[in-house]
């Protein structure tokens, strides 16, 4: 059975592990290190962060999400973009997470 909670907690530490090794010792943010081993809520993560988060992202980036939709639910109705170009996008944003499709 797929365990969503765990794959979102998988998929946030790769993502970290990511920043880590894409990022500049002298330009890593310190809670990045604190999330490393972090199991928390949502709550809890913005308090170690101490900010909300307002992502700002660009167009490619924000249709790139919709290939998490794909990933996760398979059909996905009134994208503004095709399911094989989310896909596309998604890969080059997230080259991290792996897509069994």
């Amino acid at each position: 059975m797929f365990n969503y909670r765990c794959n979102k907690k998988n998929e946030f530490r790769d993502w970290i592990y990511l920043v880590i090794r894409s990022t500049e010792i002298a330009e890593l943010l310190l809670y990045i290190l604190d999330l490393i081993d972090f199991n928390g809520s949502f709550y809890e993560l913005l308090n170690i962060i101490g900010f909300t988060p307002d992502p700002i992202l660009n167009d490619e980036e924000d249709n790139a999400l919709y290939g998490i939709a794909i990933k996760r639910f398979e059909d996905v109705f009134d994208m503004p973009i095709s399911k094989s170009e989310a896909l596309e996008r998604f890969k080059r944003e997230f080259p991290f997470i792996y897509l069994d499709l």
